[in-house]
């Protein structure tokens, strides 16, 4: 069975990023979520579910069997918002580095001129 997950990047962290995971046709939202870099996953990521510590366990909810494809699906869809989020980022950073004072100047007097005319 095929799902359709929707995963949204919230943030970065030291050394990933948190995320929301979206079922549609279930109407469930599940925050919290995180990914972090790991070497001995070959994603090169490991998706980690919400959980909360009870006594000296960690209790997670909701809880997935790894072995099947809602939580494949949900990894695969995680990985990819990833890279999206990291190319963004990156297309962000290198605009930003591209706005010098003059450039700025430049274009600002670039625009007002079509405005004038």
């Amino acid at each position: 069975m095929k799902y359709d997950i929707f995963v949204e990047v919230l943030g970065d962290m030291t050394n990933g990023y948190r995320m929301k995971i979206h079922l549609e046709e279930l109407g469930l939202y599940m925050y919290g979520w995180t990914a972090r870099h790991s070497e001995k996953n070959e994603s090169g990521w490991w998706i980690q579910q919400t959980a909360f510590k009870v006594g000296n366990a960690w209790k997670k909810c909701p809880e997935f069997n790894k072995s099947k494809p809602l939580w494949q699906q949900i990894e695969i869809k995680c990985i990819e918002a990833i890279k999206e989020y990291e190319s963004l980022t990156k297309e962000i950073v290198l605009v930003d580095a591209d706005m010098s004072e003059e450039s700025i100047s430049k274009g600002l007097d670039d625009a007002i001129a079509k405005l004038v005319d």
